[in-house]
């Protein structure tokens, strides 16, 4: 008599030394890893689809390099923000184009490293100056220009320059009523102080939209709506450890958006 073959499910040598190594780092059982890993998994599958809310608040968009957070910027959030806002943008690699009015942001001098403190203090002090005079400049050309959407192609030499100009400018940029209201995407928000930007950002006028592969300061995240794009999951450790099963699961152009508070959604801006 012809008996169907018994089915056995086998676990891989790899796979259950790593459920050992788990379950004894843990310091659980081998079943209560499996169950987490399961539950977890769950959890990622069972994440609602729903389109990216667009309001008033502040964005931080955290993902890797080629993943669709710039085209995601540019063709999906910026038409829905520019109706009834300005759009600013700072552009250090030149992707923001066809029908922004381009503005350059250049500073050639370096922050200096001579191991002389007076002459470092001296030549600080006059990068302070010159960091002044450039902001001041840069945010009476962002006032008085009647374009609706304007790129600022930063051009500057030194990377602490570059870090001390723009964070600065961040700050004072909301030192200022914006009368209509700005909507400013800062690429490669990480290199930045953006705190001041997001903590005070609405009483001025402007809405931030925040660009980076890695996550932002603790201060900052808080301030703005999160938008993950497949990062590292030890990178979202202290953002909500749920869901980094979740990000594993994204492919080109998937994220997840943060609803609320601890409740997350996935978010497919091709579609």
């Amino acid at each position: 008599m012809n008996r169907e073959p018994r089915v056995t499910a086998q676990v891989g040598d790899k796979t259950y030394r790593l459920i050992e190594q788990l379950a004894k780092e843990r310091q659980e059982s081998k079943a209560s890893v499996v169950r987490t890993v399961l539950d977890r998994y769950a959890y990622a599958f069972q994440l609602k689809e729903e389109r990216l809310r667009v309001d008033d608040g502040h964005l931080g968009i955290i993902s890797p390099t080629l993943h669709g957070k710039t085209y995601l910027t540019k063709h999906y959030l910026i038409p829905r923000f520019a109706q009834n806002r300005r759009v600013i943008v700072l552009d250090p690699h030149g992707e923001y184009g066809n029908g922004y009015e381009q503005v350059a942001l250049r500073y050639e001098h370096t922050v200096p490293s001579s191991g002389n403190q007076l002459f470092e203090t001296i030549q600080l002090q006059n990068l302070w100056s010159d960091a002044s005079h450039i902001i001041s400049q840069l945010t009476e050309t962002l006032a008085t220009s009647k374009r609706k959407r304007v790129a600022i192609r930063l051009d500057i030499l030194d990377a602490e320059a570059d870090r001390m100009i723009v964070s600065d400018f961040l700050k004072r940029v909301t030192s200022r009523r914006w009368q209509p209201p700005i909507t400013l995407v800062v690429e490669e928000a990480n290199k930045y102080d953006c705190k001041a930007l997001v903590s005070r950002g609405r009483h001025s006028g402007i809405q931030a939209i925040l660009i980076s592969q890695y996550p932002l300061d603790p201060e900052t995240m808080t301030n703005v709506r999160i938008v993950l794009g497949p990062i590292n999951p030890k990178l979202v450790e202290q953002i909500d450890p749920t869901i980094a099963y979740a990000l594993l699961e994204l492919k080109q152009g998937q994220f997840l958006w943060e609803h609320t508070k601890g409740r997350w959604r996935r978010f497919n801006y091709a579609r």
